[in-house]
């Protein structure tokens, strides 16, 4: 049964070192648009901490229903086709499918991490865009 457990801790990092990657690399790729939409915000009179704001306001909606969309997924998988994994042949008998509290604590916990480790990626890359430069050019669509 270790070796089981082990496995399922290893595709389970795997998986949420592939969710923080895409998150970053969302992140990053919007970080432009971000950027001079606070350029702009600033030229109106907007204070530098609302930047915070409005990053927070991109990525919290994103990490939620990915984490309420796998979780969902998840679920649904696992009563469609629970018998194929074939986990009572592993278990040896009947295997009752159980979810940890602490495994939640800690898909939470990670995906709180990944949304601070986005907003510290992103706020460095949108301040780059000077409001002087999108005043003069005007906006892009």
């Amino acid at each position: 049964m270790s070796g089981v457990t082990a496995a399922t801790m290893q595709s389970l990092i795997g998986t949420g070192i592939l969710a923080l990657l895409a998150l970053v690399v969302t992140t990053v790729l919007g970080s432009r648009r971000r950027g001079r939409i606070l350029a702009l915000l600033r030229a109106l009179g907007v204070p530098q901490r609302a930047s915070f704001a409005l990053v927070a306001g991109e990525l919290v909606p994103l990490v939620v229903s990915g984490v309420v969309g796998g979780g969902i997924a998840a679920a649904i998988a696992i009563g469609a086709a629970g018998s194929a994994f074939g986990v009572d042949t592993l278990a040896g008998g009947p295997a009752p499918i159980i979810v940890s509290p602490w495994l939640i604590a800690a898909i939470v916990g990670v995906a709180a991490a990944a949304l601070v480790i986005a907003i510290a990626v992103d706020m460095p890359l949108s301040r780059r865009v000077s409001t002087a430069e999108i005043l003069r050019t005007g906006e892009e669509s």
